[in-house]
């Protein structure tokens, strides 16, 4: 029979008088409501044993077995409880059998799904694939809109989304279908795509078609493990991309030979760039090329980091103001194993276009032949970086026979040669000699730079080629070169000042010193290249033909300091006889560097003089340092009289001088 737990007295409940004592021996009568009409009930749920009728309560005031159960269906009951005496206590009239309800008994009457259907088959659809439709969410705060838990869930886009039941995470499978549906999915969204945890292996390109955040648990966790194939790939004019917080690797690493894999390939064109794009906490290992930005602009690489990576980072065509900061990125993690041949951290320009406006700061590049490559282009930052286990040059900075490199600084980095073959520190070289003025206005500041030892440096910085103009080498360290810290041998309008130069030969240049300011410098330097303070030994002579001159003993002096681009000097020479072979403009040769280039600016040099005779109308003599060379020419003045050659037929003479004059 059917029963149902009656709601009173129905399990383990206990009776008390009025008085609140148990109710020892009290009787329970039960009736069909309304009636006298006895109305049985039962032991237990099997319904097949009755109670007496009265029930007596034992001496604690319980049901004896602690249980009474009601006839299911339409039945009510009625209670009539007293005391062992027949007192009366209470009555209880009406009471239904508690019904047996099961979910296909409740009708939804007012819903806002389903309406009329039963609460059954509302709790079978919402198990169904498609039951996420059917449950509402309210979000929380004030003006909130209510939506469902499907439209809610799908506000992001997860890589377990495409996978199937039960896929496993090890790199034992394939997933390359489902990763690119998963991306052409956030694409349409466009939405964020999530790559949990695990190694989503996969063996052709993952294209990217438009906008998308693609986002992991962090390097190491999230993993696309790429098999003989490149990682992502990028569309011309997509804008805004974000990809972090995963790791990208090659399923086997090269060993010797570099592949042609790329990890992320940005396809930009000139007219059609990519811009607005952010790369941060990526891991690259084992790609023959790392990032490869393609006329990007306008983007940021953010704590990045590539191992095993032949070439790191390229930025061709016309790449413009882009940022790279704390990036790491190298080929080999130790110095005692030479990296693959043109290896390098980072590549500004391809030759063909000036990149422009690349910073780059606060990075480690290690275990390459070139650290950072600067080809042919300008606005160039490179700050506080470490390049460190550099085995051929560690910033170069070359022009190509288009395109020349200018307005790049280099500041603040420390380089440390690793290499045992020919190698540089800071190269500025301009290869072509078409492009002569092409590379200019670069700065080298506050670099530390030296070699290991047993390794080769053989310059720490070099400035070579067809011409380097107007460069600023300035508060550079340098040491352990084998052949010279700072070797300038082309250009004009340089600036060498307040550098250290510790090796057995500091500075060296080629360059006439009037092209190049050096001052406050430590250290060595070559015999071509002045001190900005010493003496010299004057001479006097015609211009037109020297001959020779003699001189009283000990009767030539002369010393110098050079300031800025100013050499200050004062002289004295006595002779005693002069060849009739000389003839011309007097003149006083010896001077410690050549003047400036520059034919309309002259400052007058003060003279005293004796034994000379002036000019007809002179009363004083002046003289000017002659445009570009290291000579002084004399010539008269007077109220009447323009400036006029001193005639050098003087059989003997003596002559003060002291002025200053450009050198740059």
């Amino acid at each position: 029979m059917a029963v149902n737990l009656s709601p009173v007295g129905g399990a383990a409940a206990q009776f008390f008088d009025n008085n609140g004592n148990p109710l020892a021996g009290g009787k329970l009568y039960t009736y069909a409501a309304g009636t006298t009409t006895p109305l049985a009930t039962y032991t237990t749920s099997v319904g097949n044993v009755a109670h007496t009728n009265p029930i007596i309560l034992d001496s604690a005031g319980r049901v004896p077995g602690g249980q009474i159960w009601l006839t299911d269906g339409s039945v009510d009951y009625k209670f009539l409880l007293e005391t062992s005496f027949s007192v009366l206590v209470g009555t209880f009239d009406n009471i239904p059998s508690t019904p047996s309800v099961s979910a296909s008994d409740i009708a939804v009457v007012a819903s806002t799904y389903n309406a009329g259907t039963t609460v059954q088959a509302q709790l079978t659809n919402v198990g169904s694939t498609t039951g996420a439709t059917n449950v509402g969410y309210t979000p929380a705060g004030t003006g909130a809109v209510a939506t469902t838990v499907q439209a809610k869930l799908r506000e992001s886009i997860s890589l377990a989304d495409f996978l199937p039941v039960g896929y496993v995470t090890d790199a034992s499978i394939d997933y390359t279908t489902q990763i690119n549906n998963a991306i052409a999915a956030a694409v349409a969204g466009p939405q964020a795509l999530y790559i949990p945890k695990g190694e989503w292996r996969h063996s052709a390109v993952l294209p990217i078609t438009g906008r998308i955040v693609i986002h992991g648990e962090g390097k190491g966790v999230s993993k696309f493990l790429s098999v003989n194939c490149d990682g992502f790939n990028i569309s011309n004019g997509v804008t805004f991309v974000t990809i972090r917080d995963i790791t990208i690797a090659q399923a086997v690493r090269y060993t010797t030979t570099p592949n042609a894999y790329t990890a992320i390939n940005n396809n930009g064109t000139t007219l059609v760039q990519n811009t607005y794009h952010t790369y941060e906490n990526i891991f690259i290992d084992g790609f023959g090329f790392g990032f490869s930005c393609t006329a990007v602009s306008s983007s940021s690489w953010i704590n990045c980091q590539t191992a095993f990576t032949h070439e790191s980072m390229l930025f061709s065509l016309q790449c413009l103001n882009n940022a790279v900061s704390n990036c790491q990125f190298s080929e080999t993690n130790s110095m005692a194993i030479p990296p693959a041949a043109g290896s390098y951290g980072i590549k500004v320009g391809d030759g063909t276009v000036n990149c422009e406006g690349i910073m780059v700061t606060n990075c480690l590049v290690f275990g390459v032949d070139r650290g950072i490559w600067v080809r042919a282009s300008i606005d160039v930052f490179v700050n506080n970086c470490i390049l460190d286990g550099i085995f051929e040059f560690g910033i170069l900075a070359q022009s190509t026979g288009t395109q020349g490199c200018f307005n790049n600084i280099f500041s603040g980095n420390y380089i440390g040669a690793a290499g045992a073959a020919t190698s540089v520190g800071i190269y500025l070289l301009n290869s072509f000699a078409a492009n002569a003025s092409f590379n200019n206005g670069t700065v080298v500041s506050d670099n530390e730079i030296l070699a290991y030892t047993g390794k080769v440096l053989n310059y720490g910085i070099f400035v070579e080629g067809a011409a380097e103009n107007r460069n600023s080498i300035t508060g550079n360290r340098i040491s352990n070169t084998n052949t010279f810290d700072c070797r300038i041998t082309t250009g004009t309008q340089h600036k060498v000042s307040g550098n250290t130069w510790r090796s057995a030969i500091g500075f060296s240049t080629t360059v006439a010193i009037p092209f190049i300011q050096y001052i406050n410098n430590s250290g060595q330097i070559a015999t071509e290249v002045p001190n900005p303070i010493g003496l010299f030994t004057p001479t006097v002579r015609g211009s037109s033909t020297a001959g020779v001159f003699s001189y009283a003993g000990d009767s030539r002096h002369g010393s110098y300091k050079i300031i800025d681009n100013l050499c200050f000097f004062s002289l004295f020479i006595v002779w005693t006889a002069m060849p009739s072979a000389a003839v011309g403009t007097l003149q006083i040769t010896g001077l410690p560097v050549l003047r400036k280039t520059d034919a309309t600016y002259a400052p007058p040099i003060n003279i005293s003089v004796e034994s000379i005779v002036f000019p007809e109308g002179a009363t004083a003599i002046f003289g000017f340092v002659r445009s570009g060379e290291a000579t002084i020419e004399l010539r008269g003045i007077g109220s009447n009289l323009a400036p006029t050659p001193v005639d050098a037929v003087q059989a003997d003479g003596t002559i003060r001088v002291s002025g200053f004059y450009e050198i740059l």
